[in-house]
């Protein structure tokens, strides 16, 4: 399963990095690999450096398999 979250976001450029997160208290019941899985929270963080002045403006990951 893939879910696709599309948006945009204007930030202030005064800051040198900023931080992304998203947290869930439970994953899916029978996730091969994690026992109770349904009870198993998960916590997931990005960190953009804002101080970079070289390379590409707009970084867009893809998926290069299907999950």
């Amino acid at each position: 399963m893939v879910n696709i979250y599309i948006g945009f976001v204007t930030l202030p450029t005064l800051c040198p990095d900023y931080k992304m997160y998203w947290a869930s208290c439970c994953r899916p019941p029978g996730i091969t690999g994690i026992t109770g899985s349904a009870g198993v929270g998960f916590y997931f963080e990005a960190e953009l450096n804002n101080t970079i002045t070289t390379g590409p403006k707009n970084s867009s990951p893809t998926f290069v398999s299907t999950p």
